[in-house]
């Protein structure tokens, strides 16, 4: 399949969260979005700009904003990923490209999301976005709510309906918002053998 012709002429970037607490952004600074980036991540996540390994990235922060907890792999990352999804295609109307996440570490626990970005001079207004999670330790997630609110109805009665998911009920302990909606799957939902699934 051949590429799509605006890939070869539009300038490209790659955001890169990393759990451990560093975003890194590679590719030109076309319409001062390292500018506007900085500012974003500073007032909303309250990173600061650190040195980068210009062999690794072309920009780099560092910050807090990531959060994980319990024994399951719960973390904030697809939460995150849509706070910047957002700001890229609804505030500095550049067209998302593909998202990508991943685990590594020594028990897989240490999560990685891969954005990257367009920008497509004739695009007026950023189109809206959701991710949806499907978590096979029984749990499903659902993010970008805030900006893409008339999916919700729409979202909540096919998980219920047609997957027989059930809405979470957060612990007394889970006080922070780690997604905007999250679902229990039955326990036959996903399918496993060992390590397949």
């Amino acid at each position: 399949k051949a590429p799509h012709p605006l890939n070869l002429i539009a300038p490209h970037i790659m955001i890169e969260l990393r759990q451990v607490g560093y975003i890194e952004i590679n590719g030109p600074n076309r319409n001062n979005i390292y500018e506007k980036l900085e500012e974003w991540f500073k007032s909303t996540w309250k990173a600061k700009r650190v040195k980068a390994d210009p062999d690794y990235c072309d920009l780099k922060f560092k910050c807090s904003a990531f959060k994980n907890r319990g024994q399951e792999g719960e973390n904030n990352m697809g939460l995150r990923t849509m706070e910047i999804v957002d700001f890229m295609v609804q505030k500095c109307v550049w067209t998302m490209i593909t998202c990508n996440g991943g685990n590594y570490g020594r028990h897989g626990d240490i999560r990685e999301q891969q954005m990257v970005f367009r920008d497509d001079e004739h695009v007026q207004h950023g189109e809206d976005h959701i991710m949806v999670e499907l978590r096979d330790i029984g749990y499903i997630e659902v993010n970008g709510l805030s900006s893409s609110g008339d999916i919700e109805p729409h979202i909540d009665r096919y998980l219920k309906e047609s997957w027989g998911c059930k809405e979470y009920q957060a612990a007394f302990w889970e006080r922070d918002k780690y997604c905007d909606r999250k679902y229990v799957t039955p326990p036959d939902l996903y399918y496993k053998d060992g390590l397949t699934n």
